[in-house]
């Protein structure tokens, strides 16, 4: 089993709740994760980056992948004001990508790739798709 297929089993088995409040608890949950990991100085970049696609983890971006994976799922499960800044906090990817910083090229695309399962997982707990189509989705996006 790859880091990948432990990735796809754990997010799928948090959004079983397929309500909206537990759309919104999800999504918030996400977010504190991340504020929490900050917060405590937990180091990820040791995190096993297995069957995920090499561009959403190289430049030394490693397990950090996670942090930006994380909070854009959460912030696509909060609805318009979490797109809202999803997009306002990756513009500071977008510069520093600019600058020439090849660690933000990487964070770039790991946020694009959270936005993207942030709006799978939403198909996915407003029962528009199943189980199975959602790891399928999820698992094109980030392989």
């Amino acid at each position: 089993m790859t880091s990948l297929d432990r990735f796809l089993t754990a997010v799928l088995r948090l959004a079983a709740g397929r309500t909206l409040l537990a759309r919104y608890r999800l999504g918030l949950g996400l977010l504190y994760r991340k504020y929490t990991h900050i917060r405590r100085r937990i180091r990820s970049r040791h995190l096993p980056t297995t069957g995920f696609r090499d561009d959403l983890w190289k430049n030394g971006q490693e397990g950090e992948m996670y942090r930006h994976l994380y909070f854009h799922m959460g912030c696509y499960l909060l609805g318009p004001p979490g797109w809202l800044v999803s997009w306002f906090i990756g513009l500071t990817d977008i510069r520093q990508a600019a600058s020439g910083r090849k660690e933000s090229e990487t964070e770039v695309r790991d946020n694009i790739a959270g936005r993207e399962c942030g709006r799978i997982l939403v198909a996915y707990m407003g029962r528009r798709i199943e189980e199975k189509t959602a790891r399928d989705r999820l698992r094109r996006v980030l392989s």
